[in-house]
């Protein structure tokens, strides 16, 4: 929770510095000990040890009187000199503190061994009655909780937009990277997908589609919105409405649509086309999530907005910014959830907006590449995610108060010499709305966790080794690795918590990522984009390659 020609361009939806890892929120942070810029001086922290340290996920207090460590930390939350915030900790053998940690519903819990494998790597998913439709790179498949898979369709090309209509006779409608626009029938009964037609259009700039009472209609970039209707089983392409100037994403409501215009903000069109309302937003609409006369507008990492939708009318209730890759989100009458790439947030419906309640952060692995949540949806009661190549479901909890710890960045590239320490400090955010209860942090072998002083939070009063961190805190947990050799090691540094979800939450540290010099052969890369496809170089290896690194802020 955490409640050579051709030249290929491609638009990577990183952070700052995210070139040489998968990372979350602000990217990659890099320290090195060897010219202390940005990492701890090699003189350690203070005299007379100085630090609150941990080898078994106990906190030690130490000794007073650390004098900074240049590790630019983020600001934490307010303590005494040294840690002492006045409260007295000593234990009263006749006192009736109960320490205790306290207990919290999992607001968002992935069950991972409920998850299902389907064909390749998951960009779109769809909920059909008891089905998860789910298709990719070639690819179009149904899963179900108990496991069960139908045989996946091939399909020509990246599958772009994806739409399902119940009924009678089951349909999906999906849409593909080289343009073509494919119809497929669904069995309720044994989840088997059957192509009952498909159409090549001229344009490759196909995006999202959906169900109107009128027929399908797609996002088509530039060429406006393309209509289809469906006869005697066949797809029969209608006259676009031309009055999105780039669509990308699109909602039906009734026979209105509400179309994320790229550049052009937010259409909401009648069934000839005509604009019956727009409303200009700063950065790329991408895609449309609608439920009823309320809707969430992702606009990648611009964040999204929430939007409540009149008869001829749109009006912004709240706009939240980016602190990750909003990729996919569903909405219903009381929450939101929005997935960020490397988390899920869930957010409460209010008057005056929205209220976040918990996040679920995707499960930490030592892998350089990491599976990301591309992909959401609903299905009746139930959620699923897509979690790279996998269909995994959610389980909701009421929403109650509770803690929410995370790492602020997904990891950490430490540099040093061999016969030198590498330090980074791991700053841990409460995001939570209930105080956590901080009681240890460790490292992986060979790694070293440690916290200043004056970094510590207030001690829960009566209660040894156990930490207060207050909604929105910050916690910053010292990481030091002796290097012997100039191998990359990967690290694990770890927060114990009364975090209901994970009560171990880890942070990503490498040692030594191998740095290329001109001439060498590129390293691997691989990132979501803003369109949530995974880049890797090496699909492209022999091209001529043109990275544009954007940063969010």
């Amino acid at each position: 929770m955490h409640n050579a020609t051709p030249i290929h361009q491609a638009q990577l939806a990183l952070g700052l510095s995210c070139v040489l890892i998968a990372c979350q929120g602000n990217g990659l942070g890099a320290q090195d000990s060897n010219t202390g810029a940005s990492g701890a001086s090699d003189t350690g922290a203070g005299t007379g040890g100085g630090n609150a340290s941990s080898a078994g996920g106990t906190a030690n207090p130490g000794t007073p009187g650390d004098s900074g460590d240049g590790d630019g930390d983020e600001t934490p939350q307010d303590t005494a000199p040294g840690g002492d915030t006045g409260e007295d900790q000593s234990t009263d053998p006749n006192s009736t503190v109960d320490c205790e940690l306290p207990q919290y519903e999992d607001d968002l819990a992935l069950a991972l061994d409920q998850g299902v494998p389907v064909t390749g790597e998951i960009l779109r998913l769809v909920g059909a009655d008891t089905w998860m439709l789910a298709c990719g790179d070639g690819f179009f498949a149904s899963t179900h909780d108990a496991g069960s898979g139908a045989t996946a369709l091939e399909i020509p090309g990246r599958c772009r937009g994806l739409a399902y209509r119940s009924g009678a006779e089951a349909r999906a409608v999906l849409t593909t990277s080289t343009g073509h626009v494919v119809l497929a029938s669904l069995d309720s009964t044994t989840g088997a997908l059957a192509q009952v037609s498909v159409v090549e259009t001229s344009s490759e700039s196909l995006h999202h589609v959906a169900w109107t009472p009128s027929g399908i209609r797609i996002a088509g970039g530039t060429q406006g919105i393309l209509t289809f209707a469906v006869t005697d089983g066949e797809l029969v392409s209608g006259e676009p409405l031309t009055e999105a100037l780039d669509a990308r994403g699109i909602a039906a409501t009734g026979d209105r649509l509400l179309v994320a215009d790229g550049r052009s903000g937010i259409r909401l069109l009648a069934a000839d086309g005509s604009v019956l309302a727009r409303l200009e937003r700063e950065g790329e609409a991408q895609s449309v999530v609608l439920e009823g006369s309320h809707a969430l507008i992702l606009r990648g990492f611009r964040g999204f907005d929430y939007v409540r939708i009149g008869d001829d009318s749109l009006e912004l209730l709240d706009s939240r910014p980016a602190d990750g890759i909003v990729l996919d989100a569903t909405l219903d009458d009381r929450f939101a959830l929005v997935n960020l790439g490397y988390a899920i947030v869930r957010y409460a419906l209010e008057d005056d907006g929205l209220r976040e309640v918990s996040r679920q952060l995707r499960p930490a692995r030592r892998e350089l590449e990491q599976p990301w949540f591309l992909a959401l949806a609903r299905s009746g009661a139930t959620i699923h995610v897509a979690l790279g190549s996998q269909v995994v479901p959610i389980a909701l909890g009421e929403g109650l108060p509770a803690p929410d710890l995370h790492p602020v960045r997904a990891a950490l590239l430490m540099l040093a010499d061999p016969g030198k320490t590498a330090r980074a400090a791991v700053p841990f955010r409460n995001s939570g709305t209930a105080d956590a209860i901080v009681t240890g942090w460790t490292g992986s072998e060979g790694f070293k966790a440690s916290v200043n002083p004056d970094d510590l939070p207030p001690p829960r009063p009566g209660c040894p080794d156990q930490y207060i961190l207050a909604p929105g805190a910050l916690l910053n947990v010292k990481f030091e690795h002796e290097v012997a050799d100039t191998e990359p090691a990967p690290g694990i540094l770890s927060l114990s918590s009364d975090d209901p979800d994970e009560p171990s939450v880890p942070g990503l540290a490498l040692i030594n990522r191998v740095t290329p010099q001109i001439g060498d052969t590129a390293p691997e890369l691989a990132q979501v984009t803003w369109h949530g496809e995974t880049f890797r170089l090496g699909d492209h290896r022999g091209d001529v390659i043109f990275v544009k690194l954007i940063s969010p802020t």
